[in-house]
């Protein structure tokens, strides 16, 4: 916890507080709460304070509850440098590749065609399995599943990394009054298994970013990289802006504004984009 002088605010104090990745790996269970009086041996958050995550990845969710800044002293949560904390979903898995045809390959997998992601993001699939184009695949059964694959390097390396995103929530912001979330990156969200409803239709309630019965939130220059479900979410909030946020590979809603929202929610969006997404937009 450091100390730093506020610029143009005389004798007023504002603290800095660090997490690195070590403190999150001593943390037992899967997630963290940040809020005013922490019990997860973090130093509690204040007005004014600045929460600064070290560089690295982050592998549990984190949730920030209850946070009261003010419209003087925000509280403003960011990595050391733009970029440099990422919140990383993954798990990496084998897939045993035979030749099939031609430049294409089959492997077995258990995990849903919707969450297999390569290198961070999600391949684009096909409905058919001839003819199949490069980077593309083509799934057959119900599970387990066999996947077809045409790499474009004709040829299956060490460099493709598949993975499979098996958590869905990167973190939640909650209850919380006059705070910024800026400059994260998150990569490989999903799940194992795509749920469905009753219905058959594949339920989106997954959430990367969820902003929940807050006011005068900002969330900037977010990028989600690879998820399945919805990337934000804003609900039941005032006073919310979501801007200079990137959206990509993904497979469901990119931004979603919903709720009880003061003044219409395109006032809340601002530069935000939504980039090699299937079926991903702008949803309120």
């Amino acid at each position: 916890r450091d100390l730093v002088r506020s610029r143009g605010l005389g004798d007023v104090y504002k603290r800095q507080v660090r997490i690195h990745p070590a403190e999150e790996k001593a943390v037992k269970g899967g997630g963290i709460i940040i809020k005013p009086e922490s019990k997860n041996k973090l130093p509690s958050i204040k007005p004014g304070d600045t929460v600064i995550f070290k560089a690295g990845k982050y592998k549990k969710k984190f949730r920030f509850e209850n946070l009261k800044g003010t419209r003087e002293q925000p509280i403003v949560i960011r990595p050391e440098k733009p970029g440099t904390a990422v919140f990383d979903g993954a798990e990496s898995i084998k897939l045993e590749w035979k030749k099939d045809k031609g430049l294409v390959f089959k492997a077995e997998s258990d995990v849903h065609p919707h969450a297999l992601q390569l290198n961070g993001g999600f391949i684009i699939h096909s409905k058919v399995r001839n003819g199949l184009k490069p980077g593309m695949y083509h799934v057959t059964g119900n599970g387990p599943w066999t996947v077809y694959y045409n790499p474009p390097e004709g040829k299956i390396t060490d460099s493709m990394r598949f993975s499979r995103g098996v958590r869905d929530t990167a973190f939640d912001i909650v209850t919380c009054s006059h705070i910024v979330v800026k400059g994260f990156r998150v990569i490989n969200f999903g799940m194992k298994n795509a749920p469905k409803d009753r219905f058959g239709i594949v339920n989106f309630g997954k959430v990367v970013v969820t902003v929940n019965n807050c006011d005068h939130v900002t969330v900037e220059d977010i990028e989600i990289n690879g998820f399945f479900g919805r990337g934000i979410s804003v609900n039941n909030s005032e006073n919310v802006t979501v801007k200079q946020c990137r959206v990509r590979n993904g497979y469901g809603i990119g931004i979603s504004v919903n709720g009880n929202m003061v003044g219409g929610p395109d006032r809340f969006l601002r530069n935000n984009r939504i980039l090699e997404s299937r079926i991903s937009h702008i949803y309120h």
